[in-house]
């Protein structure tokens, strides 16, 4: 649903931990995110039928947490390629005011592909689901649990602290490594095994699963 997404006004701010010069007040990333978050859920994903409204905010704030930390992550992994690249093509470092505008144009893309990966959920007009109620999650199987934003288990830090010795960043993307949070999160739900180093099988044996979690949003296999 990226032409949905590009119709909508959520790239209004940026972080001021990457730019103080802004000259009027911003929205922070999680107003912006909380208000795409919202819209994707109650309006075309729903929530699960038998969750309170207390639980439904607390998953909904959740998601946004985890979204406005991919987004960061991502622009710091992009900001510093893109001053490499126009080092190289101008050779010369950039300036103050350019490595600025590097820097947000980085942020700013890691929101549109954080987004994108958010309002891709939503289902095409026509598949004749738009109307249908979530699903209860326990009649959700896991294998289709962890690749659906309504049901996946959230990584906590010591899921996210294991990805990063199982699958490290000098070697995987950003992006990858969130897919793969999002699989040891619910794999551990369900008390099933985890890779505990990158020479463990399972390093290896989940790649295709990652992989083919990216390639359906948008991004190419590692």
């Amino acid at each position: 649903m990226t032409s949905g997404m590009r119709e909508r006004t959520l790239w209004a701010g940026t972080r001021t931990r990457i730019c103080s010069t802004a000259r009027k007040p911003r929205k922070t990333v999680s107003e912006w995110m909380r208000q795409a978050v919202d819209e994707v859920y109650r309006r075309y994903l729903g929530l699960p039928v038998e969750w309170t409204p207390e639980q439904q905010e607390q998953f909904l704030d959740m998601v946004t947490d985890r979204l406005d930390r991919k987004a960061f992550d991502l622009a710091a992994e992009l900001a510093p390629a893109a001053i490499s690249q126009w080092t190289v093509e101008h050779g010369q470092h950039p300036d103050y005011l350019t490595t600025v505008r590097l820097n947000e144009t980085a942020q700013e893309n890691a929101r549109e592909a954080i987004a994108r990966e958010l309002y891709d959920q939503i289902p095409v007009p026509g598949e004749g689901t738009e109307h249908l109620p979530p699903e209860p999650i326990t009649g959700v199987p896991w294998e289709s649990r962890w690749r659906d934003l309504r049901y996946r288990a959230e990584p906590t830090e010591a899921i996210e602290d294991l990805v990063d010795q199982v699958w490290p960043s000098d070697r995987w993307t950003a992006m990858f490594r969130v897919v793969a949070g999002y699989l040891l999160a619910t794999r551990h739900e369900e008390g099933l095994e985890l890779p505990t180093s990158p020479r463990h099988v399972l390093a290896e044996r989940l790649v295709p699963q990652i992989n083919e979690d990216l390639v359906a949003l948008g991004y190419p296999a590692e």
